[in-house]
Parts: C-alpha cells; sequence; structure tokens
C-alpha cells in the first residue's frame, strides 16, 4: 500500500513559513514603531526638558503641594529599624568588628595572588579592587597592572609605583608588590589622595574663585557666595547650609544628610529636602528639638562620600542618613557592566524593541548586578555605618525613588529614554526602562544588607508613587517631588525617633 503524504507535509511548510512570515512583519512592524516614537523622542526632547524645568523653578501654591498624592501613607508591612548602635567601640572589641571595613575606610585594598598571577583573595577598597578584577577578566583598567604581573613573572621580591583612577574625581594610589610566603605575592594598593597637591585631584584645570568647587564634585569652598548667585551659597563647613555650631545645642538630636545632587537639591537653602524635614519635624517635636543639616554635594558618590566620612562626623551628629547611589550606578558601574556584555548581546540590544522592552533580561545576570552593588556602593555604605558606630553615631540608609509611569505616559518615557542616554550614562543600551528595573535590584539589595546587618531602612522609594509631575528627570524632584520626599522621611524619622525613645513628643 502507497501512502500518500507529500501533499500534506508540504501544506504543513506552507502554514509554518506563512507564520514565519507573519511573525517578521509583525516585528518588523514593532521595530518601525519603535524607531518612530525614539525619533520622535529626540525631537521633543528639548521642549518636553524645558516644561520639566519651568516644574523645578515656579512657585507652587500650598494647596497644589497638599493634594493627596503628598500624603505619607506608612507602608501596610513592618519596618525595620535595626538595633540601638553600643557604645563606643574601643580596643580589642574594634579589631574583632570586621578589620577589613577599617581597610576600606582608610582607602587600602589588599589582594593575594599565586606564581601564575591567579587572584587568590582580595578585600578593602573598592575602586581600585574592581579595576584589578578586570584586569584579570580582560576589561578595561587603569592600575597599570601590567607592570605589576612582569614583575611576578620576572620573580622579582618587590615593587612600587604609583597609578591614578578617574571617575569624576582623581584617585592617586601608591601600589607595592611583595612576596608573602612559597608561591604567594602580596598586593597593597594604599588611596594617598591626601598627600597629593590641589592641582592633582582634578580632570580638568582647577576652579577658580568664580566657582564654588574646591574639588570638582568632591567638596565645596567654605564660606562661598556670589551676588549673582542666590541659589547655591556654602556655610563654614563647606555645606549648602547655614551656619553650623558647634559644640551643638544641648538637647538637639543632630541629623547629617548624606549623598548627591538628590539630597543636596532645591531652589534655595530652605528649600532643600533636609531643611524641610527640619521644618516638619520641628512641628512634631517642638522647635530646636531636632535639626537636620544639609551635607550633601552635587555629581559625588559613595566613594568619594567615604573618603570624606570624617567632615560629616566633624560635625558631631546623632543620625547620619544616607540617600543617594544614582552616581554609583550610572557614572561608575554602568560602563563596566556594558562592557562585561558579550558581543552577541550588545548586537542584539541595537533592536529598538529588544532594547525598549527587554533591556534588563539582556544586562549581566541580575545576582552578578547585586553582587556587584554589594562589593562596591554597599562595601563603602557599611565601612561607613562601621566607622560612625565606633563614634557612637547611628548611620541610616534610604531606598532609592524614581519616576513611576503609567501606561499612557508616552511623552515623559520618551524623555526620560533620552536623558538616560544624554545624561546618565546609559549609553543608547540602558534606558529608562531598565534603569529602573536595576534600581529596584539596588534597592532589594540594600535591604537585604540591612537587614542582615541591623542598619536602620528607611523604605522612601516603597512609598513614592509618583511621576513627572514630581521628577524633573530620573532622580532629581520638583518642589512637588519635595513635598512627598520630605513627607515620607520626616514621618519615618519621628518613627525612629519615637521608638528608639531618643526624642519624645512635648507634653500636651
Amino acid at each position: 500500500m502507497t501512502h500518500r503524504t507529500g501533499p500534506a507535509h508540504r501544506r504543513w511548510w506552507y502554514i509554518l513559513l506563512l507564520c514565519l512570515e507573519w511573525l517578521i512583519a509583525f516585528w518588523l512592524m514593532l521595530e518601525f514603531l519603535e524607531a518612530g516614537r525614539a525619533f520622535i523622542a529626540e525631537r521633543a526632547y528639548k521642549d518636553y526638558s524645558y516644561a520639566q524645568n519651568l516644574k523645578v523653578y515656579r512657585m507652587v501654591p500650598a494647596e497644589e503641594l497638599d493634594v493627596p498624592e503628598n500624603k505619607y501613607v506608612p507602608p501596610s508591612s513592618d519596618i525595620t529599624y535595626g538595633v540601638p548602635p553600643p557604645a563606643v567601640i574601643t580596643g580589642n572589641t574594634a579589631a574583632s568588628v570586621d578589620d577589613r571595613l577599617g581597610m576600606v575606610m582608610r582607602g587600602e585594598m589588599r589582594a593575594v595572588l599565586d606564581t601564575e598571577g591567579r587572584l587568590l583573595e582580595s578585600w578593602g577598597e573598592p575602586l581600585i579592587e574592581q579595576d584589578l578584577k578586570r584586569y584579570l577578566n580582560g576589561g578595561p583598567s587603569h592600575g597599570n597592572w601590567s607592570t605589576l604581573f612582569q614583575a611576578i613573572r620576572d620573580g622579582r621580591e618587590t615593587l612600587k609605583y604609583r597609578c591614578t583612577l578617574t571617575f569624576t574625581t582623581p584617585v592617586h594610589y601608591a601600589i607595592t608588590l611583595s612576596k608573602a610566603g612559597e608561591g604567594r605575592y602580596e598586593v597593597l594598593a594604599r588611596d594617598i589622595n591626601n598627600t597629593m597637591p590641589l592641582e592633582a585631584l582634578h580632570f580638568s584645570d582647577v576652579p577658580g574663585p568664580e566657582s564654588p568647587w574646591e574639588i570638582m564634585f568632591y567638596r565645596y569652598k567654605k564660606n562661598w557666595s556670589q551676588p549673582d548667585n542666590s541659589m547655591l551659597q556654602t556655610n563654614n563647613f563647606g555645606f549648602r547650609d547655614h551656619p553650623i555650631v558647634l559644640p551643638k545645642p544641648e538637647g538637639c538630636f543632630r541629623i547629617v544628610c548624606i549623598g548627591g545632587s538628590t539630597t543636596e537639591e532645591g531652589n534655595s537653602t530652605d528649600s532643600t529636602y533636609p531643611k524641610i524635614v527640619q521644618r516638619k519635624l520641628a512641628e512634631r517635636f517642638g522647635e530646636g528639638r531636632v535639626e537636620v543639616i544639609n551635607a550633601g554635594t552635587c555629581g559625588t558618590n559613595t566613594y568619594n562620600i567615604r573618603r570624606r566620612f570624617s567632615d560629616f562626623l566633624a560635625l558631631d551628629p546623632n543620625l547620619i542618613l544616607f540617600y543617594g547611589g544614582v552616581n554609583d550606578t550610572t557614572h561608575v558601574h554602568f560602563q563596566f557592566w556594558l562592557n562585561a556584555l558579550p558581543k552577541w548581546k550588545k548586537w542584539a540590544l541595537r533592536s529598538f524593541v529588544l532594547r525598549g522592552y527587554f533591556g534588563f533580561t539582556f544586562m549581566p545576570d541580575a545576582s552578578y548586578l547585586s553582587t556587584y552593588m554589594e562589593d562596591t556602593t554597599y562595601r563603602n555604605l557599611l565601612a561607613m555605618r562601621h566607622e560612625a558606630l565606633k563614634h557612637g553615631v547611628e548611620m541610616a540608609w534610604c531606598s532609592f525613588a524614581y519616576p513611576t509611569l503609567r501606561w499612557h505616559d508616552i511623552r515623559a518615557r520618551n524623555y526620560y529614554d533620552v536623558n538616560m542616554r544624554d545624561v546618565w550614562d546609559g549609553q543608547g543600551i540602558i534606558n529608562f526602562r531598565t534603569y529602573c528595573r536595576i534600581t529596584d535590584l539596588f534597592n532589594n539589595t540594600g535591604k537585604a544588607i540591612a537587614a542582615r546587618e541591623g542598619i536602620p531602612w528607611f523604605p522612601v522609594a516603597e512609598s513614592f508613587h509618583a511621576g513627572p509631575d514630581h521628577f524633573f528627570d530620573i532622580c532629581h524632584m520638583t518642589p512637588m517631588g519635595l513635598e512627598l520626599k520630605t513627607n515620607i522621611i520626616s514621618g519615618l524619622i519621628s518613627t525612629f525617633l519615637e521608638e528608639r525613645g531618643v526624642v519624645l513628643l512635648p507634653e500636651g
């Protein structure tokens, strides 16, 4: 008996090819639509940016600030504030806490290598450590490591040299290689910026008297002001705040807010988030009971904040509050994550559709990114908290907020996508949607570390659900946004102080 299957097979092949053609046509249509959206976004960016700027600098009526969406509603889940700090840590107790965090604060990194140049162990200051790891993985680095590994191959006993890493602010290191027993070498890298002349601490010319900067994106000049610049003025400690009194007034609980421009921002000294929070806490606890100092610096990151931590402790705080992380993620880490992508992922991300809707999927694995965040930004923050506890000061971390967009906020999404590329080093690959996923991962990583280490965690992002009327760009806020942010943070601080029994409500 003869089976006549030929026509049936041809029919199935025909159906399969037809479906494939339709899928290709559908994909090309999506690509065309996304390309059109990108084209429109490019053309509309300047006008939308101007409109967003108007939201920042206009005078907002009180009744507009007092809208329902700006009210703070405590999260339904229990908030863990960690345990009260112990007494000042001294002597042998301090050494037993974690000497590796002490190395981070001193700007030191140690690495152990075998005679083949394989990395056996490393710990300490994360900026130079990650540079070494990138070199070993064949990535871009700036530590002149080839000199060091040539010395290992030559069997040299010791080697000393210097290198410079520049990510907004140059960091100079003295590197020492020495034999550490049979078949092992030890590398010690030490931050020597405090021994360098001022000219060496700038990536360009030293700012003149018209500039507020002593070191760009690192430290402002003290008592700086200009007649034509009423927005930015600095105090006796070089921060954007009113003069700070030392010793602090008796009975005053002093909070020092640290971070980048998302801490420092505001149209005047009194409209920054720390000063707004201070006024709201005064309404609850009474005038002068709680002081909130703005110690934010535009463009800084946790690497520079850590290096300046003694400046914050010098203000005699009871609590140091960190809100930030975006400068680490975008201006420092993005470039390394993108360089780590295999070629096929970079090629795939040329697609408007894949980049627009599945960009996070093509990033390095989430577990890799989380570990990277823990080994860099959160290592800096852990070291700072460790140092604060040694001085009897508590430190709390805030989660980081971003705009929440509705499905029909197409114009805002277009604006944020271009903003990611042009301002936040997204390189046309990391768009706003991917940034939001990365920020969620950043917050979740921090929350897990805080829970593990008993660090007070303030869930700002978890309570912040607002869009382009509250955010000028992906992270900076309009007065509407600062109203909601300060409602949240003042509410969290109030709960923290009351639970700790530190500041009691006035009688009556």
